[in-house]
């Protein structure tokens, strides 16, 4: 029987919270069928640790209730997992949660079943106390973008994800002096993280010291990961005495497919330093032995933008960030 056949509708489907044990691999199902053709590398690893989690059964149960494990909640209909959204909480001192894998499966489209499960999650939500939602959808997705207006949401970025084929030669070490920056670098990294940053983007996520200044309990966890796994990871920047004009971050490991760069460049020095910092991170991720590289970029730095897509960067999903301010 398909769902548009008559008796179909006998089950209406009704919403409920996740159960981890019971649903995490019908989620997984879920988002690998609804998003289907549009899952990137990062999407793809997380479909795939959900399904290892499923393996864990009852004791994922258990798990979220002495965990602060993401939950949300589904929609079931016809004996079927058919409906998706995931929360978590993202900053406990702003009240900030984030809501991800919103996904119906295509033959239950058109129903409102996203609306209502999204309802559901936005209601726990508040009960919670939380302040503020962030999530993300693709610029092109009408539906979801229509859905997200009419509840309230409001757009503060715009993420264009880019990628570097991995078959493609690495540039040589550009003419620039860079200096790598360490821990005690982090009032400087703050201050140009502030200045580069839109005011939009501040306001839903403010910059703070431990955005730069992770706790030494992290700090020797990534180290002995690194030995272990093999891994690069650092920021080096360009400098004007002691401020910062601009910086490139990587991050690569062998356990990833696709090594990251990132750049931040103080607005006033924009258009003269995204090139030379995108070059020399890429001479050191391929002396390192990285392959292909991914980037997210914020449409508000088109300079940057344009310095990896003349680098051969090739541009993927645009997604919006948005957020609901619970007053």
């Amino acid at each position: 029987m398909t769902p548009g056949s008559p008796g179909a509708g006998r089950d209406e489907g009704h919403v409920r919270p996740v159960d981890p044990g019971r649903d995490m691999g019908a989620i997984a199902d879920l988002i690998e069928i609804a998003f289907r053709g549009e899952l990137d590398q990062v999407g793809r690893g997380i479909v795939a640790e959900m399904r290892q989690l499923a393996m864990l059964g009852p004791l994922l149960t258990v798990v979220e209730q002495i965990t602060t494990f993401p939950g949300g909640f589904v929609w079931e209909q016809d004996g079927r997992l058919i409906g998706n959204a995931s929360i978590n909480l993202e900053d406990a001192a702003s009240g900030r949660w984030f809501m991800s894998n919103v996904a119906v499966h295509p033959d239950y489209q058109g129903r409102g079943i996203g609306r209502r499960v999204v309802e559901e999650a936005l209601e726990a939500i508040r009960r919670h106390g939380g302040r503020q939602i962030v999530l993300q959808v693709r610029v092109d997705n009408e539906p979801a973008q229509r859905l997200y207006r009419r509840l309230g949401f409001e757009r503060f970025d715009t993420i264009v994800e880019l990628l570097r084929p991995g078959l493609l030669p690495f540039p040589t070490q550009p003419d620039i002096h860079l200096r790598r920056l360490g821990t005690g670098d982090w009032p400087a990294l703050l201050e140009l993280a502030r200045a580069a940053t839109p005011a939009a983007v501040q306001r839903v996520r403010p910059l703070g010291p431990g955005s730069f200044r992770p706790p030494l309990r992290q700090r020797i966890g990534e180290w002995l990961e690194g030995l272990l796994v093999g891994r690069l990871s650092g920021r080096w920047a360009v400098q004007d005495g002691r401020e910062l004009l601009g910086v490139v971050s990587l991050l690569a490991d062998h356990a990833r497919r696709a090594a990251r760069l990132d750049l931040a460049v103080r607005p006033d020095a924009r258009g003269r330093l995204e090139g030379a910092l995108a070059d020399a991170g890429l001479a050191m991720l391929g002396r390192w032995g990285a392959r292909s590289v991914a980037a997210n970029v914020s449409t508000g730095h088109p300079e940057a933008l344009q310095a990896l897509r003349e680098r051969h960067f090739l541009p993927g999903r645009r997604l919006d960030q948005l957020v609901l301010w619970l007053r």
